[in-house]
């Protein structure tokens, strides 16, 4: 009797353990779920910001499926690819996305951009060497030209005017 009550009880802890792992197992497997859910809905947003979308949530509010999310050009976005273009057409070693761009893979596009960054600060570098006036041009003057189209001074202001990016004042 001893013995069979041993074996039960054997058998009752050993299931206990195995659902206590695979329960630990499933949880830890929906908290990396959960995680990477998030970050793809920061890219996401990140992108929206980033390139001056609207994000669309509306079939996402009803799937809660990430894939479902929106990305929408506005007007902004237009004109930052705009910009983004006749910089890299003066400074080739920006990379313009075209075909990308022309597919709608914002997630893409907007890596491609951020890729960018330390070609646009080489680039405004090379320019302010160039420039050689007593105002320096900040060497995130590129940047901040296709991002919100600042304009940190009049040498950089006279060089996109120089190249026919902008328009005289």
């Amino acid at each position: 009797m001893k013995s069979k009550l041993r074996i039960i009880l054997t058998i009752i802890l050993l299931i206990g353990i195995a659902l206590f792992v695979w329960l630990f197992n499933k949880h830890e497997q929906e908290k990396e779920q959960i995680k990477e859910e998030e970050a793809l809905y920061l890219e996401y947003k990140g992108t929206a910001d980033r390139l001056r979308m609207n994000l669309d949530k509306s079939v996402y509010q009803q799937t809660d499926n990430l894939e479902d999310l929106i990305l929408v050009p506005t007007e902004f976005t237009y004109k930052l690819f705009e910009r983004w273009k006749s910089i890299s057409e003066i400074f080739p070693e920006i990379d313009y996305p075209e075909k990308t761009i022309q597919q709608e893979s914002w997630l893409a596009v907007h890596e491609i951009l951020a890729s960018n960054w330390a070609e646009m600060e080489n680039a405004s570098n090379k320019l302010n060497e160039e420039v050689g006036t007593g105002e320096n041009i900040d060497s995130r003057s590129i940047a901040g030209y296709i991002y919100k189209k600042e304009i940190y001074n009049e040498s950089f202001r006279e060089f996109l005017e120089k190249k026919g990016i902008m328009e005289p004042e």
